[in-house]
């Protein structure tokens, strides 16, 4: 991974990590189930950017490359999105 790859990550992470403490804390504020499928999306974004992490540090390597990473969370927060919407509120 190029050094701006992992900068752009880590900050990826990390406002993952910041948008997971407003929704937690929104969900008790308001109780309303919407704001689970946000953590949700926001979750997977953080497991993305640390799996991303970890294979660019060579703590492990992946059988799938980076951009196949990248468009199974894109598919998996897409259908998380769709399950909000049919479901609703």
């Amino acid at each position: 991974m190029e050094n701006i790859d992992f900068y752009l990550t880590g900050l990826s992470v990390i406002l993952a990590v910041f948008l997971l403490g407003v929704g937690l804390k929104a969900y008790r504020k308001s109780g309303m189930r919407m704001f689970l499928f946000i953590m949700l999306v926001f979750l997977i974004i953080f497991l993305d950017g640390i799996i991303l992490i970890l294979v660019g540090f060579g703590i492990f390597s992946l059988p799938i490359s980076n951009t196949a990473v990248l468009m199974i969370s894109n598919i998996a927060i897409l259908l998380l999105f769709y399950y909000g919407v049919v479901r609703g509120s």
